[in-house]
């Protein structure tokens, strides 16, 4: 399984963002650091992710997915994040 870090902006407030961060959980082992970033694993291609949030995503939207390559030893620093989402990282990275 890969990891990638997907991120998004959705032009309306309240814009299907309940939709999408169900999508990720019921179908990612995921950890969520910010508002509307998650690191998830996969062992799909970016442009396979993409697809499936397409049904989420308007026009007038982004969307930011890329591979981590590398894992948590290459280069990584993180401030303020939950315990959980510190320790989901240490662990999946």
């Amino acid at each position: 399984m890969k990891s990638f870090l997907i991120a998004y902006d959705l032009s309306a407030p309240g814009q299907k963002y309940a939709q999408i961060s169900k999508f990720i959980e019921d179908n990612f082992n995921y950890t969520k650091p910010l508002n509307t970033t998650w690191i998830v694993k996969s062992s799909h291609s970016s442009e396979e992710l993409a697809e499936a949030l397409s049904s989420f995503i308007d026009d007038d939207d982004k969307l930011f997915i890329v591979l981590l390559e590398g894992g948590l030893s290459r280069d990584a620093t993180w401030q303020g994040l939950d315990t959980s989402v510190s320790n989901w990282i240490q662990a999946n990275l």
